[in-house]
């Protein structure tokens, strides 16, 4: 008898905790390492909607540079961040053997914008970004965007290692 009231209470304490796991809508809650990786993954997400024209892209400065997404951040009237997504194989290591230089050309001017950059690498959520902070002054769009890598230590004999170019830059 005691043994059936023991089997008895380990079914009732069992169902009870698996009921614990569910949801109002009687599916499982996600376990709480799930979770944390669920909050890491919106970081990086939220990061993502607040930019401007972010777009998703499949690009590379070299083989160890990979660029997976692009957007535009604003900080205030004349200053604004080109934000290129790098994920997370690429390391600061990585990103610091590199300089990168943007030339963006505008109906505005017959001469593009041009700017270089030593850049690091910032870390939101679980992805890699590359923010490299500029003025731009009377410009809010740009027809197009050429960026490009070179050696930081040696740029005259790297020359250009690897360029791609984004189409209809919006900042405004």
């Amino acid at each position: 008898m005691r043994k059936g009231i023991f089997i008895l209470l380990m079914a009732i304490i069992s169902i009870a905790c698996k009921s614990d796991k569910k949801n109002e809508n009687g599916e499982e809650s996600p376990s709480s390492s799930e979770t944390v990786q669920m909050k890491v993954e919106s970081e990086s997400e939220k990061f993502e909607k607040s930019l401007l024209d972010y777009r998703e892209i499949a690009e590379s400065y070299a083989t160890d540079f990979p660029v997976q997404g692009f957007g535009m951040q604003k900080f205030n009237d004349s200053t604004f961040a080109f934000v290129f997504k790098v994920g997370n194989i690429v390391t600061n290591e990585v990103v610091e053997k590199y300089s990168i230089g943007l030339k963006g050309y505008h109906q505005n001017s017959d001469k593009p914008y041009t700017k270089s950059a030593s850049p690091s690498l910032t870390t939101i959520g679980n992805n890699g970004y590359v923010i490299i902070k500029r003025k731009i002054e009377n410009i809010k769009y740009f027809d197009s965007l050429e960026t490009y890598s070179y050696t930081r230590d040696n740029w005259k004999a790297s020359g250009k290692i690897g360029d791609f170019k984004l189409k209809d830059i919006l900042f405004e």
